[in-house]
């Protein structure tokens, strides 16, 4: 699946197969995801401040919530784009294999590693250590819903991810290896 000597191939145990691409050109995805048919895959509700994303399906289909406006996305559609600072989920249902592509801009390169880091925790990674991780990356904050102001995910990720989560040891997960 990788397509790029910059290309880093993480296998997760959870028949969930990405490949992060280090040092992302503009325009230029950051990482690609294989996940099974056998499994549910869920991003929750949260948001970017500062970031925008494109995201791509090249088989099955994925559901957006973005700002409680729900979309599937299908390789027919192309690209559909998240602003900077909207609230969104994704859903991938079980019973469907996808593969689908993520692109975001400006800081492509944070969010290599933020990938890169997050599925080297593993996809059942503990609530601190996916907090530290968020605030390593600075640009990705959990959102309670349309109403709830987004400082409530901000001072969440500040507190338990950079207080906490520095306290307790949760530094920086080691670079995937090569597959």
């Amino acid at each position: 699946m990788s397509e790029s000597d910059r290309d880093v191939v993480v296998v997760s145990e959870d028949g969930l197969e990405a490949v992060v691409r280090r040092d992302p050109k503009p325009g230029e995805r950051s990482v690609l995801i294989n996940v099974a048919a056998d499994r549910e895959f869920a991003v929750p509700y949260h948001f970017h401040p500062k970031g925008h994303e494109w995201m791509q399906v090249r088989s099955g289909y994925v559901d957006f919530t973005i700002n409680s406006k729900k979309t599937r996305l299908t390789p027919e559609m192309g690209e559909l784009h998240i602003p900077a600072g909207a609230r969104h989920s994704v859903l991938k249902p079980k019973g469907v294999a996808v593969v689908a592509m993520e692109r975001s801009e400006p800081d492509g390169v944070g969010k290599s590693l933020f990938f890169e880091e997050l599925f080297a925790l593993g996809l059942e990674a503990g609530f601190v250590p996916v907090m530290a991780c968020f605030w390593r990356n600075g640009d990705i904050y959990p959102a309670f819903g349309d109403y709830v102001p987004k400082i409530v995910g901000k001072v969440l990720v500040w507190v338990v991810g950079g207080f906490i989560g520095e306290f307790l040891g949760f530094g920086r997960v080691p670079p995937a290896k090569k597959q």
